[in-house]
């Protein structure tokens, strides 16, 4: 305790000495009547202001490779790390992101980790608050960071994966989304890189006159967005650009006039039966091949396994026309 005299109705307390807590300070006055009045006050001495300090993530672009789990589906998730001097481990702090607070609690060592989950790409700002015992509170710096966890997706358009065709030159287009127009998108054919690389523009990227081989070819169209996502689409067409090899075994060119002796049934009076076959080779066994006998509708058979088809036929007399044709899976005829 000690005592002062008013100055001009005002009266001052020096050099007290007050260890650091909440102190209850009461003071009493009284005039030359003896008439006395009195009050309180309470307040904090706190010499240590807490700190805090966010150490991860330590880079501003948050992209799929940072998501826990790599699930788009449910946003970003991540943890934050947080480390503190002067803050109690039983005391609640906070760390903001966006408009959700995350309550969180520090251990022995002043260090807290909180797992956060953003749901939607965009900018945000982490912000930890941390108080100590005596309910003093201090704020970090602010972290901006930019959030893109979806990664880009193409859909390769000009084949469709495990289509057969007849070309060996065509372009090959892709559908591009989740990535910034202006971004390069690689094309890679059967393991080779196909130059120039192309932009995409307007969600599409398109290569002309791309080279293919006979059988099989592996397409693959793939880029990586602003972030850093990457993405690919990648299918197989096989190319059979051979059209089938037709020829008549039986009549053939070098056959002589066909007469009575050939009719298959030795009986003319019911018409001139023959067997007319046609050999198809450069396709596999079971490949349709057909007949057309002048002007007539084609009659068509598959071969069997000596790659040969058999037709009986009635001719009429006199020149005859005959045309074999057989169109294969890749629609090469």
């Amino acid at each position: 305790s000690a005592s002062t005299q008013i100055t001009n109705g005002a009266f001052t307390f020096t050099n007290f000495n007050i260890k650091p807590g909440f102190h209850e300070v009461s003071f009493s006055v009284s005039d030359a009547s003896g008439n006395v009045d009195s009050n309180s006050v309470t307040y904090l001495v706190s010499l240590d202001i807490p700190t805090a300090q966010i150490t991860s993530p330590t880079f501003t672009n948050l992209c799929a490779s940072a998501d826990i789990g790599e699930d788009p589906s449910d946003g970003l998730q991540f943890d934050v790390q947080i480390a503190t001097t002067g803050v109690p481990i039983n005391s609640i702090n906070t760390l903001n992101v966006g408009t959700t607070n995350y309550p969180f609690q520090v251990n022995a060592q002043g260090e807290a980790t909180t797992r956060v989950s953003i749901p939607q790409d965009g900018n945000y700002n982490l912000l930890a608050s941390v108080v100590n015992q005596y309910g003093v509170q201090s704020n970090s710096g602010i972290l901006a960071i930019a959030v893109d966890v979806h990664k880009p997706v193409f859909d390769i358009t000009t084949f469709n994966n495990g289509d057969l065709v007849n070309i060996l030159s065509s372009p090959i287009a892709a559908l591009a989304s989740n990535i910034e127009n202006g971004k390069n998108a690689t094309l890679v054919v059967n393991g080779s890189l196909v130059l120039p690389i192309q932009a995409i523009v307007d969600g599409t990227v398109t290569y002309s006159n791309v080279t293919l081989k006979s059988g099989s070819n592996t397409i693959k169209v793939s880029g990586s967005d602003a972030c850093g996502n990457f993405g690919s689409d990648q299918i197989s067409v096989t190319v059979d650009a051979d059209p089938p090899n037709v020829a008549f075994v039986s009549p053939n060119s070098s056959s002589t006039p066909l007469g009575k002796t050939d009719d298959k049934d030795n009986n003319i009076n019911n018409g001139f039966d023959y067997d007319v076959i046609v050999q198809v080779s450069n396709e596999s066994v079971g490949q349709t091949v057909c007949l057309t006998v002048e002007s007539g509708s084609p009659v068509c058979k598959n071969t069997g396994s000596d790659f040969k088809a058999t037709f009986t036929t009635q001719f009429p007399e006199g020149l005859i026309t005959l045309k074999a044709t057989a169109t294969d899976a890749a629609s090469n005829s």
